[in-house]
């Protein structure tokens, strides 16, 4: 695993570390940020950083945590039943979503 350090030498990494204080900073737009992520986790892969530097590099962590904040996943992180409440919701849809299909397809 190649360890974030070893971009700290990098005008690659100081960018990340530049969007990422600046989105820190009080960004608002979850669908920037997102591909800001993105656009930054595809530049890095594209450079040969592996999944593991990815996920640990402190820019998209901090990127990540921020948005986390902004949807309100840091306060759910904390409390179980609440990402329950999520998990319960979304399994609801998809399986009412597969029965109406499959109602349809039915002759």
């Amino acid at each position: 695993m190649t360890t974030p350090e070893a971009f700290a030498n990098n005008a690659d990494f100081a960018k990340r570390c530049e969007d990422a204080l600046f989105i820190d900073a009080g960004a608002c737009n979850p669908r920037a940020i997102t591909r800001t992520i993105l656009r930054t986790m595809d530049a890095m892969a594209e450079k040969g950083a592996d999944h593991p530097t990815i996920c640990h590099d402190p820019a998209i962590r901090l990127m990540l945590h921020h948005l986390a904040f902004l949807c309100g996943v840091d306060a759910m992180a904390m409390e179980h039943e609440r990402y329950s409440i999520e998990l319960v919701a979304c399994e609801t849809i998809v399986a009412a979503h597969k029965r109406e299909k499959a109602a349809r397809t039915q002759p």
